[in-house]
């Protein structure tokens, strides 16, 4: 068993990525804006789908991207998925944020502290993807009340990026 499969898809979407380089990084990092809001709405989805007492026969509702009856891998993989996202559209999107008329100083100060941030956030990402090993209606009870990794790790990838378009938004 991999032990670290989100450590792997970081270092290999960051291979990825370096085969097409960023020139601007601002539409970079709101595509990654709208995809944690997409991963959050997903959430919000599944414990509304879980406490409906009208659930379409073997789950076959649209929560978002994904069917009901596949909720169960869509978070057994966002551990991953957020990952990929860092390694892909988040990193590069900061790095190439002088495109976009923010200064290399400012970049600069942001990447020191993003790539600490990265070395606890992959890591933190890889314990989310092996608790979730454990039965998923764990899981959703975690989601119902709030107390979710998955949500703790996507609103934490969310805030940085939040960070890197304000600094965008004020040098425009």
């Amino acid at each position: 068993m991999n032990k670290a499969p989100c450590h792997k898809a970081y270092v290999n979407y960051q291979r990825i990525r370096a085969l097409c380089p960023l020139d601007r990084g601002a539409y970079k990092l709101k595509e990654a804006h709208s995809s944690l809001e997409k991963i959050l709405r997903g959430f919000d989805n599944i414990v509304a789908y879980r406490k409906s007492k009208t659930k379409a026969a073997y789950g076959e509702v649209d929560l978002g991207g994904f069917l009901a009856r596949e909720s169960p891998t869509r978070l057994r993989q966002t551990p991953v998925m957020l990952a990929e996202l860092t390694a892909y559209k988040v990193l590069p999107g900061l790095k190439a944020l002088t495109g976009d008329g923010v200064s290399i100083q400012a970049m600069s100060e942001q990447l020191v502290c993003f790539e600490k941030f990265i070395e606890d956030f992959i890591p933190e990402c890889d314990a989310a993807y092996r608790d979730l090993k454990a039965p998923i209606t764990q899981e959703y009870e975690r989601l119902n009340d709030g107390s979710s990794e998955l949500i703790w790790l996507t609103r934490k990838l969310m805030s940085r990026v939040n960070v890197f378009l304000d600094i965008y938004e004020e040098s425009s």
